[in-house]
């Protein structure tokens, strides 16, 4: 089983693909001119979404507030599964 950040590694590499995303020298998942979308963070993957989503993300059981502020960073839950991860990175590189 992987680990959120080798799991991360492996979506960033397919959404590098993509024109205008890229990653930065620390690893995190870049859309060009809109800064940072996804990244790793103490072993957790966290994505950047509009802040009505994280809260229902969050409501739902889907992971935390990234550092216990209440914005626009979500950290997912360890056990999140890849498709989850793929589908909420997509949905953040089009916020």
């Amino acid at each position: 089983m992987r680990t959120p950040s080798e799991t991360f590694d492996m979506l960033a590499t397919e959404f590098e693909s993509r024109s205008r995303v890229f990653r930065n020298r620390r690893g995190s998942l870049v859309l060009d001119g809109e800064g940072v979308r996804a990244m790793t963070s103490r072993g957790a993957v966290v994505v950047k979404l509009r802040p009505a989503r994280v809260r229902e993300l969050v409501e739902s059981g889907r992971g935390r507030h990234y550092k216990d502020q209440v914005n626009a960073w979500l950290e997912l839950d360890p056990d999140t599964d890849k498709e989850l991860y793929r589908e909420l990175i997509t949905e953040s590189l089009q916020d």
